[in-house]
């Protein structure tokens, strides 16, 4: 713990220094904006500014190359980079100015207020999709990154990341097709589990209970619990000699003699195929219905209680108005949370990786669990394929959008 401390109190300086340059960053480029609004029906000014704001800049390129390098200013100033500079600055600058003096200047406002935040789109989403659309075309492995880094180029091969994708395996064993169709057993079956066990939670907190608030605090904790930390737990309990699940099983197994033949009282968790898919279904499923829970009990809660008030009097028992009151207007709630369940399980990695850990190889039980979420974390980051991992990561992408599409359409959840 002293260790992680010093660590963090180290890195404190380097933070700072980065978040300075961020946010210096972005207050130039206000001062930019603001400055061309200020001036943008003054002729004279925004002349001025045209030709200062390149002046400036090559000003700052010549003051960080003199201190990168111990070359002369007149080495720097023959430097054809110095004169592209100028040129695309220039260039920036007069659109700029053209389109805040022509179309932008009545949402100054505005504009000044959003900047920062598209920057940080830019920068945080757009940057890495299209630096990923990039990689998926070209050949980045462990063997290329080196001319990459020096270079800044790399091979371009076409669709030949793709074919990989779908013709061999990103990994040690498992192809790519078998991954798909586990992903979609795996995310159907985390759906209906969390869906069905946030129901039954939530119809049972929406009764008159005796502390009820106490049980809801309970059963939201392990939604609260970092992930983390709850799967690491979970993962000592499914130890096969010392875990607490095979303790239990082993006992009832001890009290009904048939289970023993069944080889229940001692269940591999790690190293057989189902029952390593199996031990990190359940963990994921405790995870997720914690959310599942309290997205339904919210829902609940907004039905008005005279619908139940009026089928009572009418004679319907409780599972003819949960049929035909609780379900039909619970759609709005358990459509957008069935969506929103498949795809953070369809990406799931965290789960899979520390319940089967970080190995490879069938052998260990690691590929049996793997999905295509941590078989492209693993593809990135254990095997060094960088171009295909980012191939496979498009992919996901076009899967989980035509899903999206196909059941927003099926079941009209935008109508």
């Amino acid at each position: 713990m002293r260790a992680v401390f010093s660590t963090i109190v180290n890195n404190l300086p380097k933070v700072a220094g980065y978040a300075s340059i961020v946010l210096g960053c972005i207050a130039i480029i206000e001062l930019f904006l603001y400055l061309h609004f200020k001036y943008a029906r003054s002729l004279n000014k925004i002349a001025f500014l045209l030709l200062g704001i390149p002046i400036l800049s090559g000003l700052i390129y010549l003051v960080v190359q003199k201190l990168r390098t111990p070359a002369s200013v007149i080495k720097i100033l023959e430097n054809p980079t110095l004169l592209k500079v100028l040129g695309y600055t220039l260039i920036v600058e007069s659109i700029v100015a053209l389109l805040i003096s022509r179309f932008l200047y009545k949402y100054k406002t505005p504009i000044l207020l959003v900047v920062p935040g598209f920057l940080g789109l830019c920068a945080l989403v757009l940057f890495p999709l299209f630096f990923q659309i990039y990689l998926s075309f070209v050949d980045l492995n462990l063997y290329t990154l080196g001319k990459f880094v020096a270079e800044g180029k790399l091979n371009f091969v076409g669709i030949s990341n793709f074919v990989k994708v779908f013709t061999t395996s990103v990994m040690y064993v498992t192809p790519t097709w078998w991954l798909i169709i586990r992903n979609f057993i795996w995310s159907s079956l985390n759906v209906f589990f969390q869906i069905l066990f946030g129901l039954i939670l939530a119809l049972l907190l929406n009764q008159k209970l005796f502390m009820r608030s106490v049980y809801r605090t309970l059963l939201i904790i392990p939604w609260t619990i970092p992930q983390v930390i709850s799967i690491l737990v979970w993962r000592s309990e499914f130890a096969p000699t010392y875990g607490a699940v095979n303790a239990f099983l082993g006992r009832i197994a001890n009290m009904i003699p048939i289970l023993q033949t069944l080889g229940i009282d001692s269940i591999p968790w790690r190293s057989h195929p189902f029952w390593t898919f199996l031990m990190v279904l359940i963990v994921n499923i405790w995870l997720g219905t914690p959310f599942n829970m309290v997205v339904i009990l919210g829902g609940m809660q907004s039905i008005s209680p005279e619908f139940y008030d009026s089928a009572a009097i009418d004679g319907a028992s409780f599972f003819q108005s949960f049929r035909y009151i609780t379900l039909p207007l619970l759609k709005p709630v358990l459509l957008p949370i069935a969506l929103l369940g498949f795809i953070w399980s369809f990406n799931i990695v965290n789960v899979v990786y520390l319940m089967t850990g970080t190995g490879a190889g069938g052998g260990s039980g690691v590929e049996y669990a793997d999905l295509i979420a941590s078989a492209l974390y693993k593809a990135a980051f254990t095997f060094n394929r960088y171009s295909l991992a980012a191939a496979l990561g498009l992919f996901i992408v076009v899967i989980l959008t035509g899903f999206t599409f196909i059941m927003l359409k099926v079941t009209r959840a935008t109508d």
